[in-house]
């Protein structure tokens, strides 16, 4: 197992070891996600805050992002605040969840949140069906 994870490691960071190890390259790994970008100059903090604002109005338009969020707002509702519940503070944790790695790394494919789909699907099926018992 030590032998398959050393060669595993070797495997993957031989072909990125050209981003380096440091934090500070970020501009480098940034010219690899948008090739429209001149990230030669330094990256300010509003380069940084238009580029969020681009990935978030292509996510919006591109892709299930605002489809997700309305499902989300169907679990929470209706809201509690003295009393939420498991379903609730769930969504508020994805919530969470979702803002912080969207500041991190702005981007918001649906492929980075199929899970949080899924079980948001789960807990809204979970909440309409304890709303209408069936009837044997």
């Amino acid at each position: 197992m030590l032998a398959i994870l050393g060669v595993s490691y070797l495997l993957i960071i031989l072909p990125v070891r050209q981003f380096g190890w440091s934090l500070f390259y970020y501009g480098e790994y940034a010219r690899h996600m948008d090739f429209n970008r001149d990230f030669d100059k330094p990256l300010s903090l509003s380069d940084y805050f238009s580029y969020m604002y681009s990935k978030a109005v292509t996510g919006f338009v591109n892709s299930n992002f605002t489809f997700f969020m309305f499902l989300m707002l169907l679990v929470m509702f209706p809201v509690r605040m003295h009393r939420l519940t498991f379903d609730q503070v769930l969504v508020l944790l994805f919530s969470i969840i979702i803002l912080i790695r969207f500041i991190l790394l702005p981007d918001l494919s649906d492929r980075f949140y199929i899970s949080f789909y899924l079980v948001t699907l789960i807990l809204l099926v979970r909440k309409l069906n304890i709303s209408r018992p069936m009837k044997i």
